[in-house]
């Protein structure tokens, strides 16, 4: 179990109280806590796995995008759309007519 103590005297609480949440974060106490907490059936521990898997796999392949692209970080534009053009101002015949 993690602990903090004062280092000196005049040490706030505050900085103490910083210390001890660092400590209990490093030492994952609150995750084994949640981790057993109640009893999770061995199918949701595979689906919930596969899930992180597939995750982890989705955002290294989006990183190898990236790496490979750099325009890839750019936001998606949408393609612009073709001007309209009227054939009885061109003269050209409709893509319409036959």
């Amino acid at each position: 179990m993690p602990g903090a103590t004062l280092r000196h005297p005049k040490e706030s609480f505050e900085s103490l109280m910083r210390r001890y949440k660092k400590a209990v974060e490093k030492a994952e106490t609150l995750r084994d806590l949640r981790d057993h907490e109640a009893f999770e059936k061995p199918s949701s521990i595979r689906k919930r796995k596969k899930a992180a898997a597939r995750k982890r796999h989705l955002r290294q392949m989006e990183e190898q995008k990236v790496a490979l692209d750099p325009r890839a970080r750019l936001r998606r534009v949408k393609a612009p759309k073709p001007k309209k053009t009227h054939s009885w101002i061109t003269g050209d015949p409709s893509p319409y007519e036959i």
